[in-house]
């Protein structure tokens, strides 16, 4: 015993690499950076004159906190919940979409945003 057999013919015999599980975790506000500062924009409703607005956007561990006002004095803050790392969520009243290769800022209000109801508006940096 403890011998190969005198028929015994090599065979080759592997195994799979174990796949090692990735995981990926986000502090709360992470990518939060990423939007912060201010941003501009304008709005033309076709009957006044276009207004030119701004949007400032700061925050602090997943707090964000949305400044919006025009060149006529006009303002209201929108504050809420940052989602690590989203190019998209939603506030009280907007829908916000970044775009990080245009880094551009899409606001999508409904009607319960008093500052623009109903419209979307696209802002730069």
């Amino acid at each position: 015993m403890n011998t190969e057999s005198a028929d015994g013919k090599p065979a080759v015999a592997f195994t799979n690499k174990e796949i090692e599980m990735v995981s990926h975790r986000f502090m709360p506000g992470q990518g939060l950076e990423r939007i912060t500062g201010e941003w501009h924009g304008r709005f033309w409703n076709g009957k006044s004159a276009p207004r030119n607005l701004t949007l400032k956007i700061d925050g602090d561990m997943g707090a964000v906190r949305m400044s919006f006002s025009d060149d006529s004095g006009k303002q209201t803050v929108v504050n809420g919940n940052y989602p690590a790392m989203a190019d998209q969520f939603s506030l009280k009243g907007i829908e916000v979409q970044y775009k990080q290769d245009l880094d551009v800022m899409i606001i999508t209000a409904n009607e319960s945003f008093g500052f623009l109801p109903n419209q979307t508006v696209s802002f730069v940096r």
